[in-house]
């Protein structure tokens, strides 16, 4: 097997490019620069030595990190996520109103586990792993940095990435990375279901579990048994981290039902379409991909210009063309700025 292609897809790594770039340069497929970098590359990680190939290999503790193979598929992967995390722990002289100081933390928060699912894969496909299923929760209940590890992976692989509070579970998910000196994942989209809710809606609450009982979805948002469990996971406890990764998997078929029952109505939702390439020429619908779409007798009017519009027949969404009518605006006047 010819290795050329190999070493400079590695230089051209380390000088920042994407694996689709890569491919370009090379004349690869993006997938099978990917998979080079995931089986090929073995890199060894020590708590000392984090670097972006880390690909394939293990710690010197042995633990692979190596996610599960996601099944192919046409177009973008898409990732539904959800994440659980610590409370802080702070020293306090009240029970009642407190503010807290960097002073008065004991210990900071850190992620106890996450869950996801890929759209093109069935619901109950679901991936999820929780602090105790790592080799160095024996030595430290407390360090998600091989969890942090784990999920970055996920990202790496994703083109877009659904979830419900993206402050929250983004964020969470950035500063864990650069807490552990982690590199920035491959770019990826994020979809938040949240925000979809509050731009395009008006609901009472914009919760997930006020949100999939309005739309009387399938699944419903899991309870459980409060603080205590927080407290349980964050003393170690491995039957408390069973629960908490089993209310942690209960939110993911939630979030895709929500998902998808909102999906036309997101506004600025992610592009599927540009994932598929133009190879075959045809249109597809920009949410959900398909190429089941019915040109509708109304137009899409902006101030200058009018559109041809589309429904998809699959997801249900309008969108327009992406190229106005021959002539809209020539003999339109133009608004002043004032």
């Amino acid at each position: 097997m010819n290795k050329d292609w190999q070493k400079k897809a590695l230089e051209l790594r380390e000088e920042g490019y994407s694996n689709r770039a890569i491919g370009r340069k090379l004349g690869k497929d993006e997938s099978v620069v990917r998979r080079y970098f995931k089986r090929e590359v073995c890199e060894v990680l020590t708590p000392d030595t984090i670097d972006i190939k880390f690909y394939g290999g293990a710690p010197a503790g042995g633990m692979s990190y190596l996610m599960p193979e996601v099944s192919p598929t046409i177009g973008a992967k898409v990732l539904f996520l959800d994440l659980e995390v610590s409370a802080s722990v702070v020293a306090a002289f009240s029970m009642f109103k407190h503010f807290s100081t960097p002073d008065h933390i004991i210990q900071f928060p850190y992620i106890l586990s996450f869950a996801c699912n890929w759209l093109h894969e069935p619901e109950d496909n679901i991936y999820a792993v929780h602090l105790a299923d790592f080799e160095g929760f024996e030595e430290d209940h407390k360090s998600d940095k091989e969890l942090v590890m784990r999920l970055w992976q996920f990202m790496e692989e994703a083109d877009i990435v659904i979830i419900q509070n993206e402050g929250f579970d983004r964020g969470w998910f950035s500063q864990r990375c650069a807490y552990w000196d982690l590199p920035e994942p491959s770019p990826y989209r994020v979809c938040c279901t949240l925000k979809g809710l509050k731009k395009a809606m008006s609901l009472p609450s914009n919760s997930l579990g006020y949100s999939t009982k309005y739309f009387n979805l399938g699944h419903q948002k899991l309870s459980h048994d409060g603080i205590s469990l927080w407290i349980r996971c964050m003393n170690g406890e491995i039957e408390a981290l069973d629960l908490m990764k089993e209310y942690n998997v209960g939110d993911i078929p939630t979030l895709r039902q929500l998902y998808l029952k909102i999906r036309p109505w997101v506004p600025n939702h992610p592009n599927v379409a540009l994932y598929y390439g133009d190879k075959d020429g045809k249109k597809r619908c920009s949410v959900c991909g398909s190429t089941h779409l019915t040109e509708l007798e109304s137009k899409a009017y902006t101030n200058l210009s009018i559109f041809t519009a589309y429904r998809c027949d699959d997801c249900g969404t309008v969108k327009r063309d992406g190229e106005r009518e021959k002539g809209s605006s020539k003999h339109y006047l133009r608004a002043i700025s004032k």
